[in-house]
């Protein structure tokens, strides 16, 4: 690594050090102003309390990242603008493509970082963070809980163990299903290989039922029963999309195709999840041209310059993944729509400003 190279990622690296708590610190503010009150009225401790909002802090900065390594890069440009070192830099022969690169490199191996958090803490983080807040408040739903695919339920009468298939729970498959007397006997056990819910009332298919009373066995193809449980009930099963992983939302996917289900919400969320990291990059083909070509400027013009375009990428964002989850668009082109946009976009500034040269 050069000199200069050397020199230009350090600089981006203390602008990324003033933009990622920045943008972190306002975003968690306001949320903190928006829910505190909750946790006072609770009477939450205060170890609680702040557990909870620092759990926030991975997905918050997952969400903002895109911006503000967009922000970093454009401040680091307009800095040594301003510090009339661009002008030296250019002067001396050394291209717009040299300069912008360490950004780039920078950037890519940013949306890498960003890409592994998403995979490994912030579902995790946001689970916890939920736990808490359902604890706290005592919003704490019914006894069922969802590891992976794997539904456990613990109802006033029956155990269930499943695998989910469709995220509502109105399909299951390897199902058991534990029902007890008052006293806390063994009343029935009903194994599937599949049940769903439908019209009220539970079918089974595939499977065997065992007798409490005499252990009696007995095999079926079909059969159905009005149980106590719906997929109302399994409120775990609800798990919002931003406490699935990549790999869970994979699965999921999967599943619901395999069971013939729509499944645009998720597809486009897994595809959105995947991508969203890499916009950074895009974003700095767009916004780095436009500031290396100045050879004079000041600080604020580079941050309403970033505010701009990335105010602009999250509307476009927002409105492909909308039409992503209705079905408008299919789930893994809604997020790519937006990243060729841009791609474009920045392929054109670039040209325009001489910056492939």
């Amino acid at each position: 690594m050069t000199i200069l190279n050397r020199y230009l990622t350090r600089l981006f690296c203390v602008m990324l050090c003033i933009t990622i708590p920045g943008l972190t610190g306002i975003y968690l503010l306001v949320h903190f102003i928006e829910n505190v009150d909750e946790f006072l009225d609770a009477g939450a401790s205060a170890w609680d309390t702040i557990l909870y909002f620092v759990l926030l802090i991975p997905g918050l900065v997952y969400e903002l990242a895109p911006l503000a390594i967009l922000l970093a890069a454009l401040l680091s440009t307009m800095l040594i603008t301003k510090n009339m070192e661009m002008l030296a830099l250019r002067s001396s022969g050394i291209s717009p493509r040299t300069i912008g690169r360490p950004f780039f490199i920078t950037s890519a191996i940013l949306s890498f970082l960003l890409l592994c958090m998403y995979a490994f803490l912030i579902p995790q983080a946001n689970s916890r963070a939920a736990g808490i807040k359902a604890s706290v408040t005592g919003d704490s739903g019914t006894g069922g809980t969802l590891i992976g695919s794997r539904l456990f339920f613990r109802g006033p009468d029956n155990i269930l163990k499943a695998e989910v298939i469709t995220p509502d729970a109105t399909i299951l498959k390897d199902v058991h299903w534990y029902f007890f007397n008052s006293d806390y006997s063994l009343s029935e056990i009903i194994a599937a290989k599949q049940a769903e819910f439908k019209r009220g009332k539970w079918f089974f298919s595939d499977g065997v039922t065992v007798d409490g009373r005499d252990t009696q066995t007995r095999f079926f193809q079909t059969i159905q029963r009005q149980l106590p449980a719906s997929p109302q009930d399994f409120i775990a099963v609800k798990k919002p999309a931003d406490q699935m992983d990549i790999v869970t939302l994979a699965v999921t996917v999967h599943h619901m195709r395999m069971a013939g289900l729509p499944c645009s919400e998720l597809e486009t969320r897994l595809w959105g999840e995947i991508l969203y990291p890499f916009l950074s990059v895009l974003l700095l083909m767009v916004g780095l041209p436009l500031t290396i070509s100045r050879i004079k400027g000041a600080l604020s013009m580079s941050f309403g310059l970033g505010m701009a375009i990335g105010l602009s990428t999250w509307v476009i964002w927002n409105v492909a993944m909308t039409m992503g989850k209705s079905g408008a668009l299919p789930g893994f082109l809604a997020p790519l729509v937006v990243m060729a946009l841009i791609a474009c976009t920045g392929v054109y500034v670039m040209r325009v400003k001489g910056f492939t040269s």
